[in-house]
This record gives C-alpha cells, structure tokens and sequence, in this order.
C-alpha cells in the first residue's frame, strides 16, 4: 500500500514536468516571425524592382512589430531602389529622414539637398514639403556642426 501511495504522489510531479517539457517556449523554438517573412518577401520584391509590393509587404511587417530585425534596412533599401527608379525628391526626402532617424547625418544632408535641388519634382514636393526637407536639412547640417554650410547654402535652398 505504501508503494502504491507513494506512486500516486510522485505522478503529479511527473504530469507536471511533462508539461512543463511539452509546451514550448519561444527561446527555445527557433521560427520565422510573420514580419520577418515579410521582410524577405519585401527584399525579393525590390529586387525586381517592385517597390509597391514591396512597400506593401513593408506596411504589414511594420505592423506587425516596427522593431524586426531588418526592418530599417529593408526600408532604406526601398527609398534607394525608388530613388533610382525615379529620382523623386519626395522619396529622397523620406531616405533622408529615415538616416537622419538613423544618426546618419552627412547622408541624411546629402539627400535632403538632393531633394531641394530637384527642380522637376514640384508636383510630388510641394511647397510644405520642401519648407519641411529645409527644416531637416538645418537639422542635419547642425548635427554635424557644419555651421558655414548651414548659413550659406541655407538661404539659397530655402529661396529655390
């Protein structure tokens, strides 16, 4: 009787450990996350140089969790295929924003003067947006304490 008794006892412990052992833990299971996936799928689609569907898979993936591993990369590469494709200010003043975001700041300024610089592109960046690519670019130049580049090319971009 005692064994049995004891035998009864010891079974919880064991029912425990069981499920304990049985229920995995994200530790220990490595898988892809559905924003990683995503992330993949945005990086084929950019190079096909699709960047819609690329930006799509992009949108949900940031969704999803805005701190995945490549996330920020995949979306610099986004803006740069874009540029590329279409030498849009609006799309190099978002690559400078995100290096700026980045404290990437002679990149970050390199775009936002590209961006002012573009002549064509007023339909795509209107008045509000090149005040607001100025403002980023005196941010950027200040980053970098680039203060006689911050005066005089300044007034000039801000008047073109």
């Amino acid at each position: 009787m005692l064994g049995i008794a004891s035998a009864s006892m010891m079974a919880p412990i064991f029912y425990s450990m069981f499920i304990f052992l049985a229920v995995p833990s994200p530790q220990r299971v490595p898988a892809t996350s559905g924003a990683e996936s995503l992330i993949a799928s945005a990086r084929q689609s950019l190079f096909h140089n699709d960047t819609d569907s690329a930006y799509n898979f992009l949108s949900q993936a940031y969704r999803q969790n805005s701190n995945a591993p490549g996330i920020t990369a995949c979306f610099e590469e986004l803006f740069r295929v874009k540029i590329r494709l279409e030498n849009s200010g609006a799309d190099r003043m978002g690559l400078g924003s995100l290096l700026l975001d980045m404290s990437r700041y002679e990149e970050a300024t390199m775009e936002f003067e590209k961006a002012l610089l573009i002549q064509d592109d007023a339909s795509k960046l209107n008045a509000a947006l090149r005040e607001k690519a100025t403002a980023m670019l005196f941010r950027s130049r200040a980053a970098i304490c680039d203060w006689e580049q911050y005066e005089s090319e300044g007034q000039a971009l801000a008047q073109s």
